[in-house]
């Protein structure tokens, strides 16, 4: 179905907004797409989602989706899924979850080491649930702060 008028600006205005996405390696596929997802779902509008994605792309990424089947291009369930399939990758989450154990430096203060944590939190497509997510942050603390902080009781 083709956009209406207020369709066609509200999807001028999304863009500047969303930005691009090359594709080239290295570039946070899932920061762009959830920052891509939270600007589309302000407006509430699910008629601009597609174009809106698809007018996104440039470089490989614009290669890549111009291969997919209609049925993808035009589903965005199916497009979203095939999107975090090419761009990232199964090893990618495996590479993640290991820096989730690097331990707080003494020059790092403990808002520098969480901003971090959840940094390392928010690229993984399947996180380690809260409670293991907060033991996993407790026990990388400086020894000074851990023995103060404790968090506990998540398991209930």
């Amino acid at each position: 179905m083709p956009l209406n008028a207020e369709q066609k600006r509200l999807l001028l205005s999304l863009l500047p907004q969303t930005g691009t996405f090359s594709g080239k390696s290295g570039f946070d596929a899932i920061k762009w797409l959830k920052e891509f997802e939270r600007i589309v779902d302000v407006y509430e509008t699910p008629q601009v989602i597609l174009p809106a994605f698809k007018l996104s792309m440039k470089d490989s990424a614009a290669d890549w989706l111009s291969k997919l089947p209609p049925n993808v291009v035009g589903d965005f369930g199916l497009l979203r899924a095939a999107f975090l399939e090419r761009f990232v990758p199964n090893q990618f989450q495996d590479e993640l979850e290991p820096l989730l154990r690097r331990k707080q430096v003494s020059s790092e203060n403990i808002q520098t080491y969480s901003d971090y944590f959840l940094g390392i939190l928010g690229q993984m497509t399947d996180p380690p649930s809260i409670p293991r997510a907060c033991k996993m942050f407790e026990a990388q603390l400086l020894p000074e702060i851990h023995t103060r902080l404790s968090i506990r009781n998540w398991d209930n």
